[in-house]
């Protein structure tokens, strides 16, 4: 988890220690919101309240990023919304 987290390849006491502390801002952050809990395999979001939950995902770095990130939703465009929304013609 550390190594995905910070990008690294080998976890040290270190970056335990930071992410320690970046689990603690997003408590905090969150805290009237939901709760963060550690698992075996990372931490869990569990909402105060019932509702869904949304991930939002980094921006990709590829030549059609727009294109995806507007179809990533699954919802259709047509290709003249599509070209709108892109500011492509």
């Amino acid at each position: 988890l550390v190594a995905r987290a910070f990008g690294g390849k080998h976890a040290d006491e270190s970056h335990r220690a930071r992410l320690r502390v970046e689990v603690g801002r997003l408590r905090v952050e969150l805290r009237s919101l939901a709760d963060v809990s550690a698992t075996k395999r990372g931490f869990a979001l569990k909402p105060r309240r019932p509702r869904d939950v949304v991930v939002l995902a980094p921006p990709a770095d590829e030549p059609h990023a727009a294109v995806l990130a507007f179809l990533a939703d699954g919802e259709s465009w047509s290709s003249s919304a599509l070209a709108i929304a892109l500011g492509a013609s």
